[in-house]
């Protein structure tokens, strides 16, 4: 399991999205994570719904991942 292995995550949502709403899923995600201090990082686009995926500046993300990934 995820919690388990303290796999960090980031994860970006649209609060506008039908499909998989927020407050439906990713919020029971979220909130586990956020009993840990294993590495979450959790971003609102607000405004979008389920599509386009990822941030429009991919900077932040881009270092969540370096600095959590092993090399």
């Amino acid at each position: 399991d995820v919690m388990k292995a303290r796999i960090p995550l980031a994860m970006y949502y649209g609060d506008q999205d039908t499909i998989v709403p927020y407050e439906e899923n990713g919020i029971l995600l979220e909130k586990e994570y956020r009993k840990t201090d294993i590495p979450f990082l959790c971003v609102c686009r607000a405004g979008d719904g389920h599509h386009p995926h990822g941030p429009a500046d991919p900077t932040e993300l881009a270092d969540f991942i370096e600095k959590y990934t092993k090399t």
